[in-house]
């Protein structure tokens, strides 16, 4: 039998946090796994848009930060009190805005350590969300599958 946590290796990213001012999540390192779900969870309680953007780094300490450039597959429930689907957007991209309706919503960004600027050393990777409201409610997780060594920390190098 395969469990959840023989399988998988979840980081907290943003903890629960009013969105008022920018939120920028701990970096993680991908050298441990072979892809990693960035899941973000709203509770949009303001119509200020929201912005998730994803940034690289050569360390977990955010050595050379800067955003990813190559775009990759997004899904999104803009509505999970309607539904329990996750859509894949038309178009791969670097970030997700949220637009202004007021509801709980599902983000997953699809990211793979080869996705990364990795010839010139970006291994790690953390999500930012643009200032938007104080009753805007975000929370991130980082999922990594295809884990290499089991208990390996993904919030050091």
């Amino acid at each position: 039998m395969h469990t959840y946590s023989e399988n998988v290796h979840t980081v907290v990213g943003i903890p629960p946090k009013a969105n008022g001012a920018e939120l920028t999540g701990d970096l993680v390192s991908l050298k441990n796994c072979n892809h990693i779900a960035v899941v973000c969870t709203v509770t949009q309680g303001n119509a200020a848009e929201m912005v998730f953007s994803l940034e690289q780094a050569k360390s977990v300490d955010g050595t050379d930060a800067k955003a990813l450039t190559k775009a990759v597959p997004i899904f999104a429930n803009p509505d999970v009190l309607a539904s329990d689907s996750l859509e894949r957007l038309e178009a791969d991209a670097v970030d997700y805005h949220s637009g202004a309706t007021l509801a709980g919503k599902h983000v997953v960004f699809e990211v793979n350590p080869t996705d990364l600027d990795i010839n010139d050393g970006f291994t790690c990777l953390r999500v930012k969300a643009a200032a938007s409201n104080a009753a805007n409610i975000v929370s991130v997780n980082y999922v990594a599958t295809g884990l290499r060594y089991s208990g390996k920390s993904m919030i050091t190098d």
